[in-house]
């Protein structure tokens, strides 16, 4: 996953929009105990507010079901490295998800069939659902040293056929494409960057060229293969680097196979009327037809002699001999 748009400073702005409009609802403390209260949790809303900003904040956009890997580049000296979730909303109630044991990532009970060790700087967390769109912070004894921000979205759905066209939606308003480029990501890569003097692209991957005027970023994929399917995301891009995520925040492609997969053994072909047979089964046809057609012409031979002497012995019976006119042998 890429940071997301905004980072430390957008996070930071958002926690003092949040608690700039609390105050304008509150009445300045007192004496009174609920009121020392309110002011209490002010302070600490202005404490978690300052050490959040003073550590380098990130941002994760992932899709609903999918895993996020968490990783931090500092060392911590003494093993007590944890990784904590904090609320984006009140109450901001810290709850510990990892803890780093003998270099292994060891999950808290409320976790423990969904954390996973990658290395002794770097923790999976799987199956994200809503409850997990919060910070994540990891702590060394104590000591905030990173901040994560993860933002789990439900992706929009697009199914095609292999061959056909596929569109994958993102829209912004036109006041926020003033002066930026376009990108398109597949599974966290670059896929796809647009930008106003760019023209249109060469290859299966387009954008509309009007898409500054209309806020229609929608990516036209021709001809889609089963490699264009995954998880895309739009982006725009000012001169500074920042980056605006388009709406919908996430769309999940789909490429169903249209025709069936080639076998790796070879199919032995059907031998038709005009083709040439050949091997031990036209050998074996040659010798029964030999010991047939033998037997015919034997069985043949055999009934034509048996007549041949059927009629010999009738003969020798009934025709009299010259010279004997009764016809008697003596």
């Amino acid at each position: 996953m890429r940071p997301a748009a905004g980072g430390r400073d957008s996070v930071c702005a958002a926690l003092f929009s949040s608690f700039s409009t609390q105050r304008a609802g509150r009445v300045a403390p007192s004496s009174h105990p609920s009121r020392l209260n309110m002011a209490g949790s002010q302070l600490l809303s202005v404490v978690i507010l300052l050490v959040v900003c003073s550590v380098r904040v990130s941002g994760e956009v992932v899709n609903f079901a999918d895993s996020v890997q968490f990783t931090v580049r500092e060392e911590c000296a003494g093993g007590g490295m944890q990784l904590v979730r904090v609320r984006k909303t009140e109450p901001i109630v810290p709850r510990t998800v990892a803890t780093l044991v003998h270099g292994v990532w060891q999950p808290a009970e409320d976790y423990k069939h969904r954390i996973h060790h990658v290395s002794a700087s770097s923790v999976k967390l799987s199956e994200l659902d809503f409850n997990d769109d919060a910070f994540y912070e990891f702590t060394c004894n104590n000591d905030l040293i990173r901040t994560i921000q993860l933002t789990v979205v439900f992706p929009y759905d697009v199914r095609v056929s292999e061959g056909e066209t596929a569109r994958i939606p993102c829209h912004l308003p036109s006041e926020e494409l003033q002066g930026k480029s376009a990108q398109f990501e597949r599974d966290g890569e670059l896929v796809l960057e647009q930008n106003r003097s760019s023209g249109q692209p060469e290859g299966r991957l387009s954008v509309s060229l009007d898409w500054v005027q209309t806020g229609d970023l929608s990516l036209t994929v021709e001809d889609a293969q089963l490699e264009d399917g995954g998880s895309y995301v739009c982006y725009t891009v000012d001169g500074n680097g920042e980056k605006t995520r388009g709406k919908p925040a996430a769309v999940k492609v789909t490429v169903q196979r249209n025709r069936p997969a080639p076998t790796d053994a070879p199919q032995q072909p059907t031998p038709g009327p005009d083709r040439e047979q050949t091997g031990p089964g036209l050998i074996v046809s040659i010798i029964l037809n030999v010991l047939l057609l033998t037997a015919a012409v034997t069985f043949c031979a055999l009934w034509r002699a048996s007549v041949r002497r059927g009629r010999r012995a009738g003969g020798a019976e009934t025709v009299p001999l010259e010279g004997r006119p009764d016809g008697v042998i003596s």
